[in-house]
């Protein structure tokens, strides 16, 4: 029996010294770490486990896995050097890919560049590549890394074309019987059917101003469909952006002295040429110049500043209004956008203004969006190539056409 103990008692020692081991290791090492004892042949053996290592690890493989099986397209580029550092299943299925610049058409390069540079917003900016139509979303991953993220919208956008053709076909229908009975309700108002009631003539008034305001949003909607249908022609000439914009804000001016608004350039000290389609242009800055009057506080300043770049010339223009709230900022550039603070029967349009200006800018190989905090105001950008190309095809094709 002594025997037997005096055997035991190295194990048993050992046992007792794992035991107090254990529990110092516990109470004193930082937290996050895990002793593991074992006892060999009354030695005693222990690890100290990081048990946060083991946990990050186990994140990062869970994270990889989770990026690895979105159907969206997920790249990590180095944008310092251009290489692709990482890209997932849906990325890797299109093959081999030389270059940052193969992820999309050889058109939209320079606008996947300001994308990755941080100079183009990316709110609803559309790329293009092989047949697909992608809404990118950019996340700065450090000074040097980003990850691009490609949501395939080309289905949405052939349910929308489906969509507008529908609307325009009804809209072309009813703009010549509307012109007819507008055109009699102004023969009324002129007394041409002898002298009407002033009740009759107030509530014929009414109903002309109404009539102007349809005839308007039809014609909105079918200059929208020429534009996304290139029905519409565009004449690229050399124009300096300066001018352009200080003939919008004159042709706009009626707007911002109703508002009773201060416009500010900035930027046009200097010509800053780009090969264009200036009535486009001035329509699209009409459009941003005249929401921006429309939502702006009285009294307050918009401001329009161009900014030259080495490929592209952008157009910004500053409210000082409420804002968009952040549910909608999602919608601003669908058609009759239904917002909070929209108001059109009071501050007028057709809503579709904004859908107008990015079908324009579209069509002239550019990107266009918008910043925008609660508030504050807002600010919507345009970014147009200096060479003029016009890209030719819509949403399908991806050609473009030097006209310069």
């Amino acid at each position: 029996m002594n025997v037997e103990v005096k055997k035991l008692a190295p194990v048993l020692a050992a046992v007792v010294l794992g035991v107090v081991f254990y529990w110092g290791v516990a109470h004193f090492f930082p937290m996050g770490f895990a002793p593991a004892v074992a006892v060999t042949g009354g030695m005693i053996v222990v690890a100290i486990v990081s048990a946060k290592v083991a946990t990050q690890k186990t994140g990062i493989s869970e994270q990889a896995e989770a990026l690895a099986a979105l159907e969206d397209e997920v790249w990590i580029i180095d944008r310092t050097t251009d290489n692709i550092l990482y890209r997932n299943r849906a990325a890797a299925a299109r093959g081999a890919i030389g270059s940052t610049d193969d992820i999309v058409a050889l058109d939209q390069r320079y606008i996947l560049r300001d994308l990755l540079s941080g100079s183009a917003a990316p709110q609803l900016c559309t790329l293009y590549n092989e047949g697909k139509i992608f809404r990118p979303s950019i996340v700065c991953l450090g000074p040097r890394q980003v990850m691009l993220v490609l949501h395939d919208i080309t289905q949405e956008v052939a349910e929308q074309q489906v969509k507008s053709d529908f609307i325009s076909t009804v809209s072309h229908e009813l703009r010549s019987p509307l012109t007819s009975i507008k055109g009699a309700m102004g023969l009324l108002l002129s007394n041409a059917a002898g002298r009407l009631p002033d009740p009759a003539r107030e509530l014929l008034e009414i109903s002309h101003r109404n009539a102007d305001r349809l005839v308007v949003i039809l014609n909105d909607i079918l200059d929208l469909q020429k534009i996304v249908d290139e029905g519409l022609g565009f004449e690229k000439v050399p124009v300096d952006a300066g001018a352009l914009v200080h003939e919008a804000i004159a042709a706009s001016s009626m707007f911002s002295q109703r508002f009773d608004l201060k416009v500010e350039v900035v930027g046009a000290q200097r010509p800053v040429v780009l090969n264009s389609d200036p009535n486009r242009i001035m329509q699209v800055l009409g459009n941003l110049l005249t929401n921006a009057a429309k939502f702006s506080r009285p009294h307050s300043t918009v401001e329009v500043t161009i900014e030259d770049k080495a490929r592209t010339v952008s157009f910004h223009v500053q409210d000082q209004g409420e804002g968009i709230r952040l549910e909608d900022q999602s919608k601003i550039f669908e058609r009759f956008a239904d917002l909070e603070n929209s108001d059109r029967q009071r501050k007028g349009g057709s809503g579709l203004g904004l859908s107008i200006c990015k079908a324009i800018v579209d069509r002239l190989g550019g990107s266009i969006g918008f910043e925008s905090t609660p508030g504050v105001g807002t600010t919507f950008s345009f970014h147009l190539p200096k060479g003029g190309a016009v890209v030719v095809g819509g949403h399908n094709k991806t050609e473009k056409r030097d006209v310069g």
